[in-house]
This record gives C-alpha cells, sequence and structure tokens, in this order.
C-alpha cells in the first residue's frame, strides 16, 4: 500500500526524492487540518490522513500534481484554502463543500503574492509544500483540450477515492501497530515507512479492528458504568462543570467529553493514545454539534503538561474526568499517570474516590462432600483429576497463582465485606497504588471457606452533591470489570464448613510487577479458626483476557 506521499512516485521519482528528507525532517512536527481548524495532529501524516476522512477523496499531492504547482503554488493552495475554509460558517465541510472551495482556486491565485503570506502560523502544510509540489515549473498549458481535461479529473477522482480508502485502512493499522490500550511510553517510532508496518500486519488487521472496536462498545453497552458517569455528571453539572475547562484522559470514543460539554462545560479537552479511535471520536463531537467546545487530542506521552493541552497563558484545568479503573480496579497501573499529570495541572479528580473490599467465597458446585469419597467432589480444581476419564490433575495448580476474572455469584459469598483499599484521588500518592492492609471478616452462614473476592466501589463527586455509587460488588448489577477470585489452594483451606459467625482475619496486599508494572502481584495471609494460610497471586493480561 502507498501512503499520500507515496501516490506521485510513477509520475515523478526525482520529486520524491529531493522531497523525501523534508518530509522526514517535518514527520513530527505537530500539524493542523486543513478542512477542521481545530483539530491539530502530532505529525503531517496523521493530519493528512484525517482529511482524506474528513473529506473523502481530497489529496493535497494529488492535486498539487494536477494543477502543475511548484512550491510557491502549493503555499498559495494552502493558505487559500486555510482562509476559505475560515470564512464558512456552516461546519462541517462536506466532500463538495470541500472540493467547491478547492475548485474556486483558479490561475489568477497564482500571481496573488498575498496568498504567500501564512494563514497559520508555523503552518507544517507551508514548511512541506516542496514534497507535495509537482515541479520547478507551474504553467498552465492553454493548449490542453477540453475532453482530456475531463479524463484527467475522472482519473484523478478514481484514485481520490482509491487514497481515501487506503489511508483509512493506514491509519487503523498505525493505531495497531503503535498499541491500543492506553499511553505507551512515547518510544514507537516511524523509521519504517507506514506502508511497510501495513504489509506486515495487514493478515490481522481486521481481526484485531474488531477486537478493538468491540472493547470501546462493550464499556459503552455497559449500562451502570456508563450511566453511572452520565448521571453523576448530571448531578454535579451546576456546581463542577458549568463553565468548567474540563480534561478527558483516555477519552476513547469521546463519549465523557461530550457529556461535560452538555453539562455546561465552557472546554473540555479529550485525549486519547490510539490514531483511528482519535479520527472517529472527533467526528462524533462534529455530528453533536459540539466542536465548538470539545477539542479531541491524540498524545502519546503518559504525563500529560499544559504543552501537550495548548492551553492558553492564563486558563488552567479546572476538571480531571478519567475512566482508568482496571480489574481489582488497579491492574493497567493506569491511575499512576493520572495521578502524576493532576499534580501537575490540578484540578478536581471525577471520579473523586475509589475503594476496593474483599470478601470471603464458597464453591456452591462442590457435590458429594460428604458422600465418604474423600474428595471435594465435582469443583474447580478437583474437576481436573476426571477430564472423560483422564486424570489432568497436574493442570490445576496453574489456577491457583493467577486471579481468575470473572461474575460472582452473590449466593457464593459467604462472609462480611471488609475494606482493603481506600483512594481519595484528589489527594492519593503514587506510592498508595502499593499497599498492604490488614482484614477481618465474619462468616454470614454456614459454609466452606474457598477463596476470597474483590470488587471496588467508585464516588464520583465528595461534596454531597452526586448520589452515584458505581459498584462492581456481587450483590449488585455486573459490570464489564466483573470480579476478582482468589482461589485457595485445598490444602490449606478448610476441610470442613465453618459456623456461621467464625471471624477470618487476614492481610491483603497489592504491589506492581517489577518487570512489568501494569500487572500486579497480589498475596493473602488468612487464618479461619484452627485454618491458616498463605498464598501468591498474579494479575496480568492473560488474567484479563480470559474473563472476555
Amino acid at each position: 500500500m502507498a501512503s499520500e506521499y507515496d501516490d506521485a512516485d510513477d509520475d515523478d521519482d526525482d520529486d520524491d526524492d529531493d522531497g523525501s528528507a523534508g518530509w522526514e525532517a517535518a514527520t513530527d512536527r505537530p500539524t493542523t487540518s486543513l478542512f477542521a481548524p481545530r483539530l491539530s495532529f502530532p505529525t503531517i501524516t496523521e493530519a493528512i490522513e484525517h482529511d482524506a476522512i474528513f473529506c473523502p477523496g481530497f489529496s493535497l499531492k494529488a492535486l498539487a500534481h494536477k494543477l502543475k504547482l511548484d512550491f510557491y503554488g502549493v503555499i498559495r493552495l494552502v493558505n487559500f484554502i486555510r482562509a476559505a475554509v475560515d470564512d464558512v460558517s456552516d461546519a462541517p465541510l462536506t466532500k463538495a463543500g470541500a472540493m467547491g472551495i478547492v475548485e474556486q482556486f483558479t490561475k489568477d491565485k497564482l500571481l496573488d503574492d498575498s496568498l504567500l503570506k501564512p494563514f497559520l502560523s508555523d503552518d507544517n502544510f507551508v514548511q512541506c509544500a516542496d514534497v507535495f509540489a509537482f515541479g520547478q515549473d507551474c504553467e498552465w498549458s492553454d493548449e490542453d483540450s477540453t475532453e482530456s481535461r475531463s479524463d484527467q479529473q475522472k482519473e484523478i477522482g478514481k484514485l481520490r477515492e482509491q487514497l481515501a480508502a487506503t489511508q483509512a485502512q493506514l491509519s487503523i493499522a498505525r493505531g495497531l501497530v503503535e498499541g491500543r490500550f492506553g499511553y505507551d511510553n512515547g518510544a514507537s517510532t516511524r523509521d519504517e515507512s507506514a506502508s511497510n508496518l501495513v504489509e506486515k500486519n495487514e493478515a490481522s488487521v481486521i481481526d484485531r479492528n474488531a477486537s478493538f472496536f468491540a472493547v470501546h462498545e462493550m464499556k459503552l453497552r455497559d449500562g451502570e458504568r456508563t450511566g453511572a458517569f452520565a448521571q453523576a455528571i448530571s448531578e454535579t453539572s451546576a456546581i463542577l462543570f458549568e463553565g468548567a475547562t474540563v480534561l478527558d484522559i483516555g477519552c476513547g470514543t469521546g463519549a465523557l467529553s461530550m457529556l461535560a460539554a452538555k453539562a455546561g462545560a465552557k472546554k473540555v479537552i479529550g485525549v486519547d493514545i490510539s490514531s483511528d479511535i482519535i479520527l472517529h471520536a472527533q467526528r462524533a463531537v462534529v455530528e453533536n454539534g459540539l466542536r465548538d467546545t470539545v477539542t479531541i487530542l491524540r498524545r502519546k506521552k503518559k504525563c500529560l503538561g499544559r504543552e501537550d493541552l495548548e492551553l492558553g497563558e492564563n486558563e488552567r484545568i479546572d476538571v480531571i474526568i478519567s475512566e482508568w479503573m482496571g480489574s481489582c480496579l488497579l491492574h493497567g497501573n493506569k491511575l499512576a499517570t493520572i495521578i502524576e499529570t493532576r499534580d501537575r495541572l490540578g484540578g478536581i479528580m471525577f471520579p473523586s474516590r475509589t475503594a476496593l473490599f474483599l470478601n470471603g467465597w464458597s464453591d456452591k458446585t462442590r457435590e458429594n462432600r460428604d458422600s465418604g469419597c474423600g474428595c471435594a467432589g465435582a469443583n474447580r480444581l478437583s474437576w481436573w483429576s476426571n477430564v472423560h476419564g483422564l486424570n489432568l490433575s497436574v493442570f490445576s495448580p496453574l489456577k491457583l497463582n493467577k486471579v481468575s476474572i470473572e461474575v460472582v455469584d452473590d449466593k457464593e459469598i459467604v462472609t462480611e465485606r471488609a475494606l482493603v483499599l481506600d483512594l481519595d484521588l484528589n489527594s492519593c500518592t503514587d506510592s498508595a497504588l502499593d499497599f498492604e492492609c490488614s482484614f477481618e471478616m465474619g462468616m454470614v452462614e454456614n459454609s466452606t471457606l474457598d477463596g476470597f473476592v474483590a470488587a471496588f466501589d467508585v464516588h464520583f463527586f465528595e461534596g454531597g452533591e452526586s448520589r452515584v455509587l458505581l459498584s462492581t460488588s456481587a450483590a449488585k448489577p455486573q459490570t464489564h470489570w466483573k470480579q476478582a477470585l482468589f482461589l485457595l489452594d485445598p490444602k490449606e483451606a478448610p476441610a470442613e464448613p465453618l459456623p456461621a459467625g467464625t471471624h477470618v482475619l487476614g492481610s491483603f496486599a497489592m504491589q506492581r510487577n517489577i518487570e512489568n508494572p501494569s500487572d500486579y502481584d497480589v498475596a493473602i495471609t488468612w487464618t479461619a479458626g484452627t485454618y491458616h494460610g498463605a498464598q501468591a497471586f498474579r494479575i496480568d493480561a492473560e488474567s484479563v483476557a480470559s474473563c472476555t
């Protein structure tokens, strides 16, 4: 596949060779879209991709080659388009509207020296004009026949359509290659051409792209999650959002950004790492009539500063929205970068408080426990001893050190709820994300104790104005987070049911994994009557993936 920079290689190889150095130098400079002047992209490539999708069929380079524009001709064209778009009030532009502007660029405009003055300061399209230029000469031949021009226009139209489709796929592929789920560390490079990246990953693009958007759809369809955010934003609109400047970190589809705008925010800045979801989110903002309030930016840095958000000298962030919660609350370690951004920029955190709880759990699938066979029956671990007549019990210990993310039946919760972590998101520090807490819980019924279940609650605003509580407890309606189940080793778990009222004492610790801080190592020690045990677990990508 070819990028826009490559679309005329067969026509004029020398032009591309001459412009390659300029293109490489300009790759990492911020660039404003030609047709959506409120949108700025980290690179000119992404601005080109956006314009090709936002105004299907448009290609600056193809147009420059059609009109045989030299370096100065391209500068005049760019400045003409920017000035014309700025005069249009009935945005967003359609393909017809955009091309109508382009068609107004007539031969006499090539003699208009006023168009050599940049409409935007530090315009990267102007600085890269030589990349798009056809050649040194810019002559419009009066001898070209009308029929010849018509045929050329038809061919250019076909090429534009093909280019738009190619660039849309390129945008998707680049996002897939650079990483999808959260902020990367900025280490990815563009030393390899985008077309090579597409070719190497072409076979998996469709499946992975479907999976990627399925994650966003899953979150939006989680009525408890999305409904809680929407209701909490609405309830706090007067005291928190009206007239505020809001930052939405990890904005994804932009839904929370748009809800904040509808709640009266003066300005909303949504930030995400993924290039392709950003393009769709930007269009969603326009479709909902909020582009004067909401700006969606792609930023690859984990921690954001004022320069990343293009804030004015006197602008400040009033509210930080982020749906950062992971499995067992902390998996993914996204909160660490949110805290650092909060400390840099200020602003009230929304949500404002989270709490992690632990319950005792009993495997109600046990059968024939008292049948005299001396085994636990068909529970999760002993099931492996008879799989269609095969003894596969050597695999059962593998389940003991991995946390299982799953929907837990409330009937299997057999103890009181114990608080193990309470985070005030407006003041907590990074050190709070590695912790150890003692717990005490009472058995609420005569039952076995086969494991522990962790779930979290989210409070949106501690000022009392929001009554909304988002809970992932097994006793509440289910969410996409489900619950985290820690299975006890049968060799240490109580061999007999514990009487109601028995106190279960212990400690619960979570520590970020040294090799991969997104994963968490968990240690649980416990005592119940004469029984006691200690066990280590890991919450990693495999644990989370197994629940989807």
